[in-house]
């Protein structure tokens, strides 16, 4: 993704000389003398239209509405001049009718104030820190940012609940700007947010029959897919075999087979031979459905090296060992010019029901529908009806402290986290399991959706391959968001049909095998057999561990935990895959890696 960079300010002179960047800065006049605005990017990522400047990135699924609502065929603006343009002459309100994605920082000359904006699922990146006298803004932290100086508050979510925060960044000071928000900021005022759109505003319908619902989702679903591959750049696709990649990578076939978008130019297909990793009976049969282009990559494991070695990205990942699978993903679609990989991210965010359901309809006083899907439950989870009850019927009407006493042994902190910093920042309350039933009782579901929803600017995020190659989500056009939160709990799942309206609305193109799948594959035997495999490296980031000198990490515990996992005990291998994560990266960062690694 194209670097922006710009800071706006009515006293220059106090501008840090890393706020404003190195080479490249300059200036753009505005009719306001004492503000100034220094841009880095370059001119494809500038816009001016009347009283309005805009600096950013923009890719629009409405581009045709905007253009022909002005007439602009033969001009060929670019989707940022569009954005800029509508802004200008409709306002702010413009951001309710903008669809897309987004990550934009406006100065308007009429009203004298900046808004730094960006859409709705936060997809493309943008940061900011700031006071009274000036907001920078920047698609990348580290522009923002300063090296050792580490936000403690994240580092301790991300190693003890996974790299999810969606508030902070790893770097002290430097903050996202939330999904479906706005970071305002006026000449002697301290910046301010405000949204503009609000998921949990949207209200469920209990009128649309499940016929109804499906032929509508297939339809805002089909012009998503459509406006994600109808252009001049090649796109390629994620294909696992699962459910979302597969009807991504199905309805763009359909929809090119009858000349409505463009034909994907290949896929992407990750295999790992050990555990449950390899999905191939899937994916092929859908690459023996559409005849595309299938390209595979086995077994690659986390923190293998390649001839480049670990990269320096703008933020840790959860993925971030994974570097050279990611870099030879990008490569291979690089290397055929392709420009764009669709990912399936998304539907498990808004159709993939939390278990408080079932809490909402015992608060709400409907015992005999909850003892109904708990049962449904039990039988699917082959647990026992008073287990399903208390899980997710009961367990989430208990208040925070109590949830976080009660939580499952697999759902508490790992043992290696630091006590003090548990303590410092309540890291037994804070834990996702935990705070996603934080709602009022009745209207868990909206809110445990709500907190899904926003985490995906992070998730968006994960992708450490070539910066060059643009991610596309269509999952996430925000009509059909919108439409599928006002469906009721059984239209969006049930326990033993997951993703129902998915499943009634695709399942007509998708093979057989994979419309009535269940489940997932996964890769915790692949990453116990990295831990061998990179036995010395593993030892070398252990060993003084960044995260130790932070005191965010019992080193000995770290490491007995490690040994543990090496011979194949059960413990919480996922946040131990996290934190070594998230130490390689500072590592890497701080110039502390491994020479051998």
């Amino acid at each position: 993704m194209n670097r922006f960079h710009c800071v706006i300010g009515s006293h220059p002179a106090t501008l840090d000389d890393q706020l404003i960047g190195a080479g490249g800065i300059r200036k753009i006049e505005t009719s306001t003398p004492q503000i100034a605005l220094w841009v880095d990017a370059p001119m494809n990522l500038v816009a001016t239209y009347g009283c309005t400047i805009g600096v950013g990135t923009v890719r629009l699924d409405d581009r045709a509405q905007w253009l022909r609502r002005w007439s602009l065929y033969e001009r060929d603006p670019t989707d940022l001049e569009l954005f800029v343009r509508a802004i200008d002459e409709c306002g702010r309100v413009a951001l309710d009718s903008l669809l897309g994605e987004f990550a934009v920082v406006i100065w308007n000359d009429r009203n004298k104030e900046v808004d730094a904006v960006r859409d709705p699922f936060g997809i493309h990146p943008l940061f900011v820190n700031g006071d009274i006298d000036y907001l920078a803004c920047s698609s990348h932290a580290r522009s923002l940012g300063r090296l050792g100086s580490w936000d403690r508050a994240y580092l301790a979510d991300f190693i003890g609940d996974g790299p999810s925060t969606v508030t902070r960044t790893v770097f002290a000071g430097v903050r996202p700007v939330q999904s479906g928000t706005a970071v305002r900021w006026r000449p002697g005022r301290s910046p301010i947010d405000f949204s503009y759109w609000d998921p949990a505003k949207i209200r469920q319908s209990s009128t649309t029959s499940g016929r109804d619902a499906a032929d509508r989702f297939r339809e805002l679903f089909f012009r998503s897919v459509a406006s994600t591959v109808n252009d001049a750049t090649p796109a390629w696709a994620h294909l696992s075999g699962g459910l979302d990649s597969s009807s991504i990578v199905c309805v763009a076939d359909h929809l090119a087979k009858n000349g409505l978008c463009a034909a994907l130019a290949g896929t992407i297909t990750i295999v790992d031979t050990l555990g449950t990793g390899d999905e191939r009976d899937f994916s092929n049969a859908v690459v023996q459905q559409t005849r595309v282009r299938n390209e595979l990559v086995i077994d690659a494991w986390p923190w293998m090296q390649d001839d480049v070695g670990p990269p320096t990205t703008d933020q840790p990942t959860g993925a971030y060992p994974f570097y050279a699978r990611e870099r030879r993903i990008g490569r291979i679609i690089a290397d055929a010019g392709g420009r764009v990989l669709l990912g399936g991210l998304g539907s498990d965010h808004y159709l993939a029901l939390d278990p408080p359901f079932i809490a909402d309809l015992i608060a709400t006083g409907q015992l005999v529908r909850a003892i109904r899907m708990a049962l449904e439950r039990a039988t699917a989870e082959r647990r026992t009806l008073w287990k399903c009850l208390y899980r997710y019927g009961l367990y989430p009407l208990l208040p925070l402290k109590l949830r976080a006493r009660w939580a499952g042994k697999y759902e508490r902190l790992p043992p290696w986290i630091d006590p003090g910093l548990s303590e410092e920042f309540r890291l037994p309350e804070r834990l996702s399991y935990i705070r996603r039933m934080n709602g009022s009782p009745g209207d868990k579901v909206r809110y445990a959706t709500t907190s899904a929803l926003a985490s995906i600017a992070h998730d968006a995020q994960q992708w450490t391959g070539d910066a060059a190659i643009e991610m596309r989500y269509p999952f996430l056009n925000r009509k059909l968001v919108e439409f599928a939160l006002t469906l009721t709990p059984e239209l969006r799942e049930l326990p033993q049909r997951t993703k129902r309206v998915l499943r009634e609305a695709l399942g007509p193109l998708l093979p057989r095998i994979v419309s009535e799948r269940n489940g997932k594959g996964g890769i915790g035997a692949r990453v116990r057999w990295a831990l061998d495999r990179e036995h010395d490296l593993i030892d070398q980031l252990s060993d003084e561990p960044i995260l130790g000198e932070l005191g965010c990490v019992r080193p000995k515990e770290l490491r007995r935990q490690i040994r543990r996992a090496r011979a194949g005990h059960r413990i919480s291998l996922w946040l131990l895959f996290q934190t070594l994560a998230l130490e390689s990266w500072l590592r890497v960062v701080s110039g502390r890696w491994p020479r051998d690694g």
